[in-house]
């Protein structure tokens, strides 16, 4: 299936419409460096005025989720820990949970 193109209002309330979560990766497409993309926030903040969930990832695991909060903070983002999914966060749930793995073992 191809992408569909987003020509219309219309269009762009059936997208939101259609779903109750939206993933963001956040280099490139939440900000660029130290800077928010254009109309970030307020996109983001219509997201959540309609009861939608924000899940931010990102594939950089040399940053904790409590950083990268005070980065959404400082970019006037709205971001709680618990919506951001790092690469290193992901493979700690995926060893605590799929593999059980100890957490007194130590894994490299």
């Amino acid at each position: 299936m191809s992408p569909q193109k987003l020509a219309s209002r219309k269009d762009y309330e059936a997208l939101v419409g259609k779903y109750d979560t939206f993933l963001f990766d956040c280099d490139g497409v939440i900000w660029h460096g130290s800077k928010a993309v254009p109309n970030i926030q307020s996109t983001l903040g219509m997201l959540r005025s309609r009861g939608k969930r924000l899940i931010f990832v990102t594939n950089n695991s040399a940053t904790s989720r409590s950083d990268y909060v005070t980065k959404f903070t400082k970019l006037g983002i709205q971001a709680a820990v618990e919506e951001i999914f790092s690469s290193a966060y992901a493979t700690a749930v995926y060893l605590s949970e799929v593999v059980q793995f100890a957490p007194e073992k130590v894994a490299y």
